[in-house]
């Protein structure tokens, strides 16, 4: 979960190493065979599970980039060729990945801001 990447994020700032995040968007293992929707999003709309996905993505990045650890790149969706968090229309999973990759942009830009030119907390 978010904690156990939080703490990764530690070692690899304590390390000198920049990060990858992969967001799975699963309570499981998501691949191409498998794209199931984690369980507090199976009854959610379309509106609900973009909104959710989002708000997850942003908290998840906002701890991560908390200890100082250069995020060198986010994937938002883990091999997402046949579909995405239990979606498999491909105009509905455009629709959370653009929610997700909303959600970089914005932490992105918020660690732009906090550390001028140099882009610090994700690069």
């Amino acid at each position: 979960g978010v904690a156990n990447a939080v703490e990764i994020a530690r070692r690899c700032k304590e390390a000198g190493l920049s990060l990858i995040v992969d967001f799975h968007y699963s309570d499981f293992w998501a691949d191409p065979a498998k794209q199931m929707s984690p369980k507090a999003w199976v009854t959610m709309d379309l509106t609900q599970k973009c909104s959710a996905l989002y708000a997850f993505t942003t908290d998840a990045l906002t701890q991560i980039a908390a200890t100082g650890v250069d995020i060198w790149m986010v994937q938002v969706g883990n091999e997402i060729n046949n579909g995405m968090a239990g979606e498999e229309d491909v105009d509905t999973v455009m629709d959370l990945i653009a929610s997700g990759s909303r959600a970089v942009r914005e932490i992105a830009k918020a660690a732009w801001r906090a550390n001028g030119a140099q882009m610090g907390a994700i690069s």
